[in-house]
């Protein structure tokens, strides 16, 4: 698997639009919304930020229920940011090849649960008009794309191109948040 974190191409997306922030990126591949809670901390004491992005979920799922992770871990990172920033960004656990129609049986249990922390996810950002959403479950569902492989890595992680499409989806919700 390439690192390539979606960052960068927010990064040149906010450069080509005159577009006065710059993206700090501080995820961690495999971590889990309880590790993050450890670090989001120390990550807003290190410098002033506008907003902040939670990509998370993804990790907790064979771990933890729906409701404890989006009630849990995902309010607080959220309730901690938005201490220090005006707007946090919300991003729904993303669609991967495993919620094809050919593999969804064998993974059914992990899907719903995916599906109903969706949900949860949605509905914390519609209670709090600080909390953007970027549906990366829609928007870049496997049903799509033709080509499978130019978005996804493997069963579960993206390309460099599958990252650049997020940068692209996140780019216009976190312009029009800033610009408020």
């Amino acid at each position: 698997m390439n690192y390539h974190p979606y960052a960068d191409h927010l990064n040149e997306l906010i450069t080509a639009n005159n577009f006065n922030y710059f993206v700090v990126d501080s995820g961690v591949n495999g971590e889990t919304t309880t590790a993050m809670r450890e670090r989001l901390v120390a990550e807003l004491n290190k410098r002033r930020y506008e907003a902040c992005i939670i990509m998370g979920g993804t990790n907790d799922l064979g771990r933890w229920e729906p409701g404890v992770i989006a009630q849990g871990n995902l309010k607080f990172l959220h309730e901690t940011a938005l201490k220090s920033v005006k707007y946090t960004i919300s991003m729904t656990v993303p669609c991967a090849t495993l919620d094809s129609k050919t593999e969804s049986e064998q993974y059914g249990k992990y899907q719903e649960n995916k599906k109903n922390l969706n949900v949860l996810i949605k509905k914390m950002a519609e209670e709090n008009d600080r909390i953007g959403l970027v549906d990366l479950y829609e928007e870049m569902h496997v049903d799509k794309y033709e080509d499978l492989k130019m978005v996804w890595d493997d069963r579960l992680h993206f390309t460099p191109f599958g990252y650049d499409q997020i940068a692209e989806l996140v780019f216009p919700k976190l312009k029009s948040l800033l610009e408020k």
